[in-house]
């Protein structure tokens, strides 16, 4: 009141406007819904204060704040596990490069339907059949030359290797483990000439 008659309002009418009979009665203030408390993310398991430290200081944060921080899981070394992983993953590959030979290679259909819609790989016979496992595929072959055409440049490379191969031999020798052992390369074999297919 005081504030209204020091700002120059007739103070003896506010009664009567509060008596009024059209005034406007405000409701009371519904109670509002809390906010829920958001669960903090929290990672690790929060340590307690020790003895030494009052209790009225805030907690420790999370471990991974000044411990270490996890970025990343840590790899499966179970042996089924690898395995099921090793098996998809070569059928996987398997039926890609199927997917692949059928599209861009010759397909055979088992359906007379045009849209091939399971398409095989195309066999290509060879005749005769039993070539390509009489003929040697994986071990490379060189013709052997005799020591009479051999050049002496080639002479003298042999002769280092027969050195080095001696020094190897006799620290082999000294060496148990097979596995720490030094490599020792096949000798070189005669190249086989391919049979001439009939016509």
């Amino acid at each position: 009141i005081l504030g209204l008659a020091n700002m120059g309002f007739n103070v003896k009418g506010i009664e009567g406007h509060a008596r009024r009979a059209n005034h406007t009665i405000l409701p009371a203030p519904t109670p509002s819904a809390q906010p829920k408390q958001l669960s903090i993310l929290q990672a690790g398991v929060k340590q307690s204060h020790p003895l030494y430290i009052p209790s009225h200081l805030p907690p420790f944060p999370d471990p991974h704040a000044y411990i270490r921080t996890p970025t990343h899981k840590q790899p499966v070394t179970e042996y089924e596990a690898i395995r099921e992983k090793s098996a998809t993953q070569k059928r996987d590959v398997e039926r890609a490069l199927n997917k692949f030979i059928a599209k861009t290679g010759e397909t055979d259909s088992l359906f007379l339907t045009p849209d091939n819609m399971f398409p095989l790989i195309a066999c290509k016979p060879q005749f005769p059949p039993y070539l390509n496992a009489l003929l040697p595929k994986d071990q490379v072959f060189e013709f052997e030359e005799d020591d009479t055409c051999r050049s002496p440049q080639r002479k003298k490379v042999k002769e280092t290797t027969k050195e080095e191969d001696d020094s190897i031999k006799g620290e082999s020798d000294a060496i148990d483990n097979p596995y720490l052992r030094p490599v020792k390369l096949p000798p070189n074999k005669i190249k086989i000439k391919p049979i001439p297919v009939p016509t």
